[in-house]
């Protein structure tokens, strides 16, 4: 999509709105409720999958009004080309769907919220990409059998509550002696790769994974949260079969962020259910950010978390 002269005048000034802020990147991407691909996108005037909605957003947040001519700027001569899915109407199918057949008052976190180590978050996050769940179960309890840990804390308690938590340094302790082939066959006991087609071992990308947190100075779950770094996150991203940032986006909800969503294939066809729209990844989180103001108003204190999880435990149990 070309902008017009007025709509490129209007990226400029959200762009000076962006790099004028104190956050970085990362944190004001999940203040936004958007990925930060979108975000990099919006300040490189990628506009080949623009969201006007995120513009929105960002001008509400700094108080800025977009007068009518503004808006007409972006829609006059290429409205086709802009691909806005977050409309009143299709929010409001989603509530709907949603409140239809999932019970918002009884919405409980899985046993999997509250492990007692970060490596059980890491290894969960990348073994549950493209695979059924109760695999990826095995996998994590194996990992805790071999070296006899605490596979769970207390139900409630928070990431800065666990105890004897078995850290990075830990991990990369233990497996110092094992090539990732051993690790995959000898602990795990499981040897999926992170792709069909030039993938590498899921153990693999746990080491590796493990290694780009402990060189950020992240050991245990606590870390996580006190370390919004945008280089972390690139890096992070660079491990091979990571790049589409679903995992990570696991690992960080894993580690108690509740302002992600996981766009795995239960979410994404939940969407597609609910509104005939096939969303892609990126754009399912800023879609959950308006779902969850709108639950909200009838259903205080859910975050995207909830949902995210809420619904698919729904859809898993409807296979």
């Amino acid at each position: 999509m070309i902008l017009s002269k007025r709509a490129d005048i209007v990226m400029c000034n959200i762009i000076d709105l962006v790099n004028n802020s104190k956050l970085s990147r990362i944190q004001y991407a999940e203040l936004m409720g958007i990925t930060l691909s979108r975000l990099e996108k919006i300040l490189s005037k990628d506009t080949s999958s623009l969201r006007f909605s995120d513009l929105e957003k960002i001008c509400e947040f700094h108080k800025v009004k977009l007068s009518s001519l503004e808006i007409e700027g972006f829609y006059k001569k290429d409205a086709k080309g802009i691909n806005i899915t977050n409309s009143v109407s299709v929010v409001s199918k989603i509530v709907s769907n949603i409140k239809e057949k999932i019970d918002l008052t009884d919405i409980k976190l899985s046993n999997e919220f509250h492990y007692n180590s970060i490596v059980f978050c890491v290894i969960d996050a990348i073994y549950s990409i493209n695979a059924k769940y109760s695999t990826t179960q095995n996998v994590v309890r194996r990992y805790a059998e071999y070296f006899n840990l605490q596979l769970f804390r207390e139900r409630g308690s928070s990431e800065e509550e666990t105890i004897n938590e078995h850290t990075i340094l830990d991990f990369l302790l233990n497996i110092e002696n094992f090539t990732p082939e051993e690790l995959a066959e000898n602990i795990l006991m499981n040897k999926q790769r992170t792709s069909t087609v030039n993938g590498i071992l899921k153990a693999e990308a746990v080491i590796d994974y493990c290694n780009v947190l402990y060189n950020f100075g992240i050991d245990r779950m606590r870390d996580v949260s006190r370390n919004n770094n945008d280089e972390l996150l690139k890096s992070l991203l660079k491990v091979k079969g990571q790049s589409s940032g679903v995992s990570t986006n696991y690992f960080y909800m894993l580690c108690n962020n509740k302002n992600l969503v996981k766009p795995d294939r239960h979410i994404i066809n939940f969407l597609y259910q609910s509104t005939g729209i096939r969303y892609k990844d990126f754009e399912v989180i800023s879609l959950f950010n308006d779902i969850v103001i709108e639950i909200n108003k009838t259903h205080k204190g859910i975050s995207i978390r909830d949902l995210d999880h809420a619904i698919w435990k729904y859809m898993s149990r409807s296979e």
